[in-house]
């Protein structure tokens, strides 16, 4: 891939540069590069004016051309690598490249109207941006027991997972039963953090408001899942026969039983359902219950840059972080990619 900017143009600015400042004291040059990328933080933060900020990334640049200078680097060359290498990383992982259509309305006929196809959403970092809320309780909850957790770690083992199968493996691990009513006390925790800071993701309002055929099946239970509908004021696109929970089921995710069981009771063959997943548990559940499935990395607690790769290689046909991207592949279940 080629720079669209001349590589001639801009051997040129970075000689002018050469001419102007010389080969400048390295580390004067560092911190006048890092102030100025602060000068550039703080107008775009009060919202100044468009020539003010562009004056502000001008000196920016101009720091960078004699930091260039000043360690022998060809600007042109190392943006031309940086380019290349994110070209490769994307077709990689997306099979094309991803951000090109970045700020571009997704028109309706991007969106499937299909009622053969029945969609299967996740709840918890699909639906809702509800993962990093749990995975914040939990990690206190359990902290407090003296089984010391992060979120961050949470979302790394426990992600997609019930929280029947959670409390097990602590229990395992610290040797000990916990209190009968610990499950229902954990689930009211939860339940009060997501009443005052659940979000839905973005665009999901449309998207489903597309989608003729859904429905939901989640690791939650069936009582938080609607609850998180309702928060978020998608209850209006699920009936109450079109959520299923893990609890229904003898096996959670990776177990593929909740998909099977979605498709079953909807009506629908396996080939003709897609599933939406943003953990590798539920990816795996898919792809064992012979779903095609799609990723999705849009929630909040996708802080891992390896997580887009981690579940196409658990089997997901393409990853997105923007819901509306992923429609584009559902028209046709049997397809492969």
């Amino acid at each position: 891939m080629e720079l669209e900017t001349s590589s001639k143009n801009l051997d040129a600015i970075q000689n002018m540069a050469l001419q102007i400042y010389g080969r400048y004291d390295l580390d004067k040059s560092l911190i006048w590069f890092v102030e100025e990328v602060g000068e550039v933080i703080a107008a775009v933060r009060k919202k100044k004016d468009i020539t003010d900020i562009e004056g502000e990334l001008g000196d920016v640049f101009a720091w960078l051309l004699c930091l260039s200078n000043i360690l022998d680097i060809k600007l042109v060359n190392a943006l031309d690598g940086t380019m290349k290498k994110e070209v490769s990383r994307q077709m990689k992982t997306y099979g094309h490249l991803k951000y090109c259509q970045t700020g571009k309305e997704i028109s309706n006929n991007e969106f499937l109207t299909n009622e053969e196809t029945l969609v299967i959403f996740d709840c918890d970092g699909v639906l809702v941006d509800s993962e990093y809320i749990i995975a914040s309780v939990e990690a206190e909850v359990f902290t407090n027991l003296g089984y010391e957790l992060s979120p961050e770690e949470d979302i790394r083992r426990f992600s997609g997972k019930s929280q029947k199968s959670t409390i097990a493996t602590v229990e395992a691990e610290l040797g000990k039963t916990l209190p009968d009513d610990f499950s229902d006390k954990l689930e009211q925790a939860v339940a009060e953090a997501l009443n005052t800071k659940l979000r839905p993701i973005a665009h999901i309002q449309t998207v489903l408001s597309k989608i003729p055929r859904k429905c939901v099946a989640s690791s939650s239970t069936y009582p938080m899942i609607k609850n998180s509908l309702q928060v978020t004021e998608l209850i209006e696109h699920f009936s109450d026969s079109e959520i299923f929970s893990t609890a229904m089921v003898k096996h959670g995710k990776p177990a593929p039983d909740i998909f099977i069981l979605a498709a079953k009771s909807m009506g629908y063959e396996i080939s003709n359902c897609v599933v939406i997943e943003d953990s590798i548990a539920g990816v795996t559940a898919a792809k064992a219950a012979g779903i095609k499935v799609l990723g999705f990395t849009g929630g909040s607690h996708i802080f891992d840059k390896n997580h887009s790769k981690n579940l196409i290689n658990a089997g997901a046909c393409t990853v997105s972080d923007d819901i509306r991207e992923l429609l584009k592949y559902i028209n046709n279940p049997k397809e492969k990619f």
